[in-house]
This record gives structure tokens, C-alpha cells and sequence, in this order.
């Protein structure tokens, strides 16, 4: 303890003459630097532009002058730089003289040093194997538990890609549940689409039908008009010329005539309104029939369609059962 109480003050000497020397250096680093500039200013000045001769003339007084300053400037810093080469190298020969008993000093404290150093080894030695003997110990456990934590993440990242694997199996089986499901209801609905179009050209074409039964029958009223018309108007040229010439018989003949053929055309007009009445009534008939079919097809329609809605909802029910049953199927896996 006191050879090291006696070391560090020679030691911080030490480091304060190098702390000077390192002054003295920069000093010399700062006279050279401003020696430079000087020759970088002359350099300057010869490159001076030439002028009109008048300026030119003072110009060159002015230069005289500054050289001449310059050249003093110049004499004063090498006789600065001579001292402080001078006494840097004064300094130097001190400082290695010193240096050189220092290293002697200090060659004897590292020898007692080394000394101490061996013999608090060998009290210490016990320690020192205890020691090393725990830090391999503890170096072997660290190791142990290293591996260990290894074997554990990769125990971890096998169980994760197993879960990963499972996850994805999972939304591929819904997926695909998903798909059957939609293509069912798909199907269905295509079905069901193609039932309407059906009855839709059902229904227009019994509306067709009706409508060309209406015409028929207008053509066919027409028709029978038109050849009542003709008979009637053959009868009663008939009758006019049966008058014509019956007109020199009798007066009861004629009479006669008369009404015989009022009783024919009574009976005609009667046979005519009979077939007429018939007719209506054939018609009647038919419109009943038609109007009969037609509530007959919407009943149908509705019936069939009430089926449909049903048996979407049984299918719905049971597709929502199956998907029930395999979601818990799942959660129980």
C-alpha cells in the first residue's frame, strides 16, 4: 500500500511533464501553421493584377514596406521556434532522465507486486478450483437448460403446426359442408324457377286458348248473322214472289199464304232463338269450364307451391341439423 501511495504521485508528475511537452508541441504546430500562411500571403501578393502607373507606384511602396514588416515577422518567429526546439530538447533530456529511474522504481514495485500477487494465488488457490468448479457447474446446467428450452420450442412448434393442420382441416370440412349446402339451395331454386316458367306458359297458354275460343266464337256469331241474314232475306224473296204469283188467286188463298208464311217465318225466328238460346248456353257452359280450369290450375299452383315452401323448410331443417350435428361432432373432437 505505501509503494503504490508513493507510486501515484510520480505517476500524475509524469503525466503533467508529458501534458507540457504536449504544449510545447502544439505551440510548435501554431508557429509553423502561422509561418505557412505567411508564405501563402506572399504568394498572394505576387499574384497581384499590374494597375495604371501612378497606382502601380504605390503600390509597390506599400509591398516594400509590408516585405520588409514580413521579413521581421519572419526572423522574430525562427528565433521562437529555435527557443522552443531548445528548450523541448531540454525538456526531453530531463524528462527520459527521469523516465529512466522511474522505470527502475517502477520495475521494483511490479517485482514486489508479482511477489504478492504469487503468493495471494497460492492461499487462494482452494478458492479459485471451488470456483471453476462452480462455474463449470453451473456452465453445465446453463447448457442443460439451453437444451432443454430447445427441445421444448420445438415440441411447441410441432404442437402449433399440428393445431395449424387441424385448424385448416376443420374450415376445409366447412368449407366443402358449405358448398353441399349451397348447391342444394342452388339446385333447388333452379327447380323451383323452372316450375314457375312452367306454370307461367301453362297459364298463358290456357289464356291463348281463351282468347282464341272468344275469337272463334265472335266468328262463329258472326257467321250465323250473316247466314240468318241471307235466309231470311231468301225467304222473304221467296215469299215475294210466291205472292207475285199467287196475286190471282183468291183473296183466302192469299190469305191463306199469308199465313202460312207468318206461321213459317214465326216458327223459323223460334228455331232460331232455340239455337240461339243453345248456343248461349253452350258458351256459358264453356266459359264455366274454362273458368273452372283455370281456378282448378291455381289451386294447383298454390297447393304446389305451399308443398315447395314446405319442403324447403324440411330440407332448410335438416340441413341446419346436419350442420348443428357436425359443429358438435367438432367441439367434442
Amino acid at each position: 500500500m505505501n509503494l503504490n501511495s508513493n507510486l501515484l504521485p510520480k505517476l500524475k508528475k509524469k503525466k503533467k511533464k508529458k501534458k507540457d511537452n504536449d504544449l510545447i508541441n502544439k505551440e510548435l504546430d501554431k508557429i509553423e501553421e502561422e509561418l505557412l500562411k505567411f508564405i501563402q500571403k506572399q504568394d498572394e501578393f505576387k499574384n497581384v493584377k499590374k494597375i495604371s502607373d501612378d497606382e502601380q507606384e504605390k503600390a509597390e511602396k506599400k509591398k516594400t514596406r509590408i516585405v520588409k514588416n514580413d521579413k521581421d515577422l519572419l526572423r522574430e518567429l525562427q528565433k521562437q521556434i529555435e527557443e522552443k526546439k531548445l528548450q523541448k530538447e531540454k525538456l526531453n533530456e530531463e524528462n527520459a532522465k527521469r523516465e529512466e529511474i522511474e522505470t527502475m522504481y517502477l520495475s521494483e514495485i511490479e517485482k514486489k507486486q508479482k511477489e504478492d500477487e504469487m503468493n495471494a494465488i497460492l492461499k487462494n488457490k482452494e478458492s479459485a478450483l471451488i470456483i471453476k468448479n462452480q462455474i463449470q457447474e453451473n456452465f453445465l446446467r446453463k447448457q442443460e437448460e439451453d437444451r432443454l428450452k430447445i427441445i421444448e420450442g420445438k415440441l411447441m412448434q410441432k404442437q402449433f403446426e399440428k393445431n395449424k393442420i387441424e385448424e385448416l382441416e376443420k374450415k376445409k370440412e366447412k368449407i366443402e359442408e358449405q358448398r353441399i349446402l349451397y348447391n342444394y339451395v342452388l339446385d333447388n331454386n333452379k327447380k323451383h324457377i323452372a316450375s314457375l316458367k312452367e306454370q307461367k306458359l301453362e297459364e298463358k297458354r290456357k289464356d291463348t286458348e281463351y282468347v282464341k275460343y272468344l275469337e272463334e266464337k265472335e266468328k262463329r256469331e258472326k257467321e250465323y248473322e250473316e247466314k240468318t241474314r241471307r235466309e231470311k232475306e231468301e225467304k222473304e224473296k221467296e215469299i215475294h214472289e210466291i205472292r207475285m204469283k199467287q196475286k190471282k188467286n183468291v183473296q183466302l188463298q192469299a190469305h191463306f199464304d199469308e199465313i202460312q208464311a207468318i206461321k213459317w217465318q214465326k216458327e223459323t225466328k223460334r228455331k232460331e232463338e232455340e239455337k240461339r238460346m243453345l248456343e248461349e248456353e253452350q258458351m256459358k257452359e264453356k266459359i264455366e269450364e274454362l273458368k273452372n280450369a283455370r281456378l282448378i290450375a291455381m289451386e294447383e299452383k298454390r297447393k304446389k307451391k305451399i308443398e315447395q315452401i314446405e319442403n324447403d323448410k324440411k330440407e332448410a331443417q335438416k340441413s341446419k341439423e346436419v350442420y348443428e350435428l357436425h359443429v358438435l361432432h367438432s367441439n367434442t373432437k
